[in-house]
């Protein structure tokens, strides 16, 4: 994504889901659009970044793998530590492995 910005990105969160996820969102916070997949800062979006989404890319990574494969809801990932996503995540690949 740092190559479509000139300006520098700090990751804030990511959110789980695909394209009508991301419409979703867009629809939601339409008020704040910038251009293209840019928002301008609002309290409200800060508000709804630190809810509901994982704060690291790591957590990211695992969380919509965990996700993807029906093993947690992402309403449940939200709610645990990135220490936890990763301990389920290893879990979900050993099991896979097994398989």
């Amino acid at each position: 994504m740092q190559s479509g910005s000139p300006d520098k990105l700090i990751f804030l969160g990511g959110h789980p889901g695909g394209k009508d996820m991301e419409e979703l969102l867009h629809i939601k916070f339409y008020e704040y659009h910038s251009h293209g997949e840019w928002f301008n800062e609002s309290s409200e979006l800060f508000k709804y970044i630190n809810s509901n989404t994982f704060q690291t890319i790591e957590s990211c990574h695992d969380a919509e793998s965990i996700i993807c494969n029906d093993v947690v809801s992402a309403e449940k990932l939200l709610l645990m530590s990135k220490e936890e996503i990763r301990e389920i995540y290893m879990q979900h690949l050993v099991l896979k492995l097994n398989n």
